[in-house]
Order: structure tokens, then sequence, then C-alpha cells
């Protein structure tokens, strides 16, 4: 719920499509992708139980791409940059980042729609959640190459995220 919930609160306030931002394994882009990919996935759960209740906290990758064929050769390495030197409307992998970490970290509001949408607390999906995402960091650039995609390179960060927190009662989980 919590990744599903970031996933459509993020689309929601970028006006992505599934597209462009989705869950996807290992946070990589699939081999469909578009010119910029946003890749969420499960990093974990931390639990600090007492006895009878758990208190889970929750982890993220966001996974932030783009397509290096869509640059000029002599243009790629300027990927990381804040602005494009060809395009200047063009989401460029740090703005795609910034969306990303201003729509995500400690916002209130994604903790809101996530318990909204998936009506929170409920008897089979357990308890609210209580916190925000809170950012942790990210990976240094990375390039990926897709399976079976030959020439389709991405040039990517990932991101961290930990919080989403909720207690639940051991004995009400089913």
């Amino acid at each position: 719920m919590a990744l599903e919930g970031t996933r459509d609160y993020l689309q929601s306030e970028n006006s992505w499509t599934d597209h462009q931002c989705n869950l996807q394994q290992n946070a990589v882009p699939p081999p469909v992708a578009p010119q910029f990919y946003i890749a969420l996935d499960d990093g974990g759960i931390e639990n600090d139980s007492v006895e009878h209740f758990l208190r889970e906290t929750y982890t993220m990758v966001v996974g932030v791409w783009f397509r290096v064929g869509a640059y000029p050769e002599d243009a790629r390495g300027f990927m990381q940059l804040k602005t494009d030197l060809y395009r200047a409307t063009i989401d460029t992998l740090n703005s795609l980042e910034r969306k990303v970490l201003q729509n995500t970290h400690h916002i209130w509001a994604l903790v809101t729609a996530v318990n909204t949408q998936f009506s929170l607390p409920s008897a089979g999906d357990g308890d609210y959640f209580q916190s925000t995402w809170v950012y942790q960091g990210r990976s240094g650039n990375e390039i990926t190459a897709l399976p079976d995609q030959q020439g389709n390179a991405y040039l990517g960060r990932r991101m961290r995220f930990r919080g989403m927190r909720r207690i639940q009662l051991v004995d009400s989980i089913q």
C-alpha cells in the first residue's frame, strides 16, 4: 500500500503516466520505458516490535532514470546538469530527482492520500500510516542497459526513503 499509494501520488502531482512512473523490480526501468522513468521498489521493512504489536517502518528505493540514447553524443556528459543544453523545457536527471524529492520527503499530504486511498485503518489492511517518507540519500550515477534492448542504456540514480510507519496488533493481522 505504501508503494502503490506513493506511486499514485507522484503520478497525480507530476502528471506522469504508468509508462513514466511505476513499481519496478530493482527500481530499474522496463524495456518499453520512454525518455525518462521513475521506478519505485520495496526496500524492506524494519520492525521495532513490542510483545503484541509490530511497529513497522517501511523503506523504499526510487530509481530516477534518463535514456542515454535520447541525448546527442556530444552532450551525454552533461546529463547531470540542472538544465538541458539543447531543449530548455526537457526534464533532466536533476529536475526529475528534485520532483521526486519535493513530492515525497516529509509530505503529510502523501500520507493522508495513502490512508484515504486504502481506507485505513481497516480490519483487513491494518492500521493507518503515521509518519512521512524521509529522504535518506542517493547513490552515485549508474548506467544500466536493459535486457534484450541493445543500445537502450539509462543513466540514473537510486534514492532511498524511510518512513510510513504504522503500528499493528499482531492478533489482528489477517
